[in-house]
């Protein structure tokens, strides 16, 4: 298992307090993580290096969290990062949309600290 402190996350998100929120809270935790607002600046920021994780929010303007999902899996550097939706929609009908635009996890706004610790020590255990 790799030491936390290596892995690198990016958090895609519009609401600038709920980004520093998760920022924080990763840190805490002691990962690396940085927040953008949007889908373009995160492309962008993938040009220079892709992380190791991804949170992003579905409803995003211009380019939502789908579509940004999917342009992250068609770069070749993109297949092997772990992309976490998160979202209010709680159905199955965003979920399976989800998962079908490339992400790895699905989480409902608000997510509890508890649940943010259990989705980092699984995939943790499985690197």
């Amino acid at each position: 298992m790799q030491d936390s402190a290596s892995y690198d996350i990016l958090v895609v998100d519009d609401t600038t307090a709920m980004a520093n929120i998760l920022v924080m809270f990763l840190e805490l935790e002691k990962f690396s993580a940085r927040a953008v607002e949007n889908g373009a600046d995160a492309l962008a920021l993938l040009e220079k290096s892709m992380p190791r994780m991804a949170f992003i929010d579905l409803s995003m303007p211009v380019m939502d969290g789908l579509e940004l999902a999917r342009r992250i899996r068609e770069r070749e550097d993109g297949r092997d990062i772990r992309l976490i939706a998160l979202t209010g929609w709680d159905d199955d009908a965003h979920r399976n949309e989800a998962i079908d635009a490339g992400f790895d996890d699905y989480l409902v706004k608000p997510v509890s600290p508890a649940t943010l610790r259990d989705l980092l020590a699984r995939v943790a255990q499985e690197v």
